[in-house]
């Protein structure tokens, strides 16, 4: 039971992580030593399912849970305060640059690191001009807008167990990280009928 609370504890982080633009929820499973079993779980869902789920659920009970509690927090400040909430996110993308710097320091850095290093710059630069940046609407989803949506998702999901890449930042990108979060924030909201 102990070890199923960790692992819940590491998918909230995990959760944290992934709801927040520029912090890679890949990287934080790596950091916390859970990447790679995370993987094989996924990986082996079918050779070893009952080891494979003793692994994810609770994971995912915990990132599921983060990503629903944390998601009012920053609807809120998107929508109250806007450009402060941006420049957090950036003073945490800047602020781990070091950390990254640290893990680099000793190891040689060929041309080959340098080249990939640059294509990926380049990739998410490019999505940022797909949309413009502006903030894509939710509402009266038709069937194209229904595709560009799954499309979007699986390209945010991709991103977010793939360490150094931000998925949320790629849905900020491409101007869905708001409307996700909103949607996400309202499903937590409980009204009275």
């Amino acid at each position: 039971m102990k070890d199923k609370i960790k692992i819940g504890l590491k998918g909230f982080v995990f959760g944290v992580a992934n709801i927040i633009p520029g912090v890679s929820g890949g990287t934080i499973a790596l950091t916390m030593g859970i990447y790679e079993d995370l993987i094989s779980s996924i990986s082996n869902i079918r050779k070893d399912f009952k080891k494979s789920m003793s692994l994810l659920v609770p994971f995912l009970v915990g990132a599921v849970l983060s990503i629903l509690l944390l998601s009012k927090v920053i609807n809120f400040c998107l929508d109250k305060y806007p450009n402060p909430t941006i420049l957090l996110f950036l003073g945490i993308i800047l602020g781990g640059i070091p950390l990254i710097g640290s893990n680099i320091k000793g190891k040689k850095i060929k041309v080959s690191y340098i080249l990939l290093f640059l294509l990926t710059f380049g990739l998410v630069m490019g999505l940022s001009f797909l949309n413009g940046g502006g903030n894509a609407s939710l509402n009266n989803l038709g069937l194209g807008s229904g595709l560009l949506l799954f499309l979007v998702g699986c390209v945010a999901a991709a991103s977010m167990v793939m360490p150094g890449i931000s998925g949320s930042f790629v849905l900020m990108l491409l101007g869905y990280y708001h409307p996700i979060i909103k949607t996400i924030d309202s499903l937590t909201t409980f009204s009275r009928t």
